[in-house]
């Protein structure tokens, strides 16, 4: 009886096996994750060579593109033209596709010391300014 159930977890091992390896085949070839350097381009809008300034072009779509520096998916809008593949349909095609747990550790600790500093600015000293226009 020992022998079916070491057999038993023998099989199971294997199929486990199996269907892990099939799943992170098709992982790497359905492309989930793309190439690091898409997500670290900049965010770029393109440019149409129109002037920006006096109207807003007619191909001109909202999209988002992952942030480096706030380690944040954005929205910007997209002239249609130019621009890189720092872009993405939706918000959390954006996350799905540049999401990785570091980078969300960093956003959530910069949203927390952008509040911080915004809530409580660092205190400027007073006195000396006061004690110098008494004079």
């Amino acid at each position: 009886m020992s022998v079916i159930k070491m057999s038993s977890w023998i099989v199971l091992f294997v199929i486990l096996f199996i269907v892990g390896s099939e799943c992170k085949k098709k992982k790497v070839s359905s492309g989930h994750k793309p190439k690091l350097n898409i997500c670290t381009l900049e965010i770029d809008e393109g440019d149409c060579g129109g002037d920006s300034m006096s109207e807003e072009p007619e191909n001109s779509t909202i999209y988002y593109g992952f942030n480096n520096e706030t380690m944040k998916c954005e929205e910007f809008v997209y002239e249609g033209c130019g621009g890189n593949d720092n872009r993405f349909d939706s918000i959390n095609e954006c996350w799905r596709m540049c999401y990785t747990p570091l980078k969300y550790f960093l956003a959530r600790v910069t949203d927390y010391l952008m509040h911080q500093y915004n809530t409580h600015p660092p205190e400027t000293s007073t006195s000396s300014s006061n004690s110098e226009q008494k004079d």
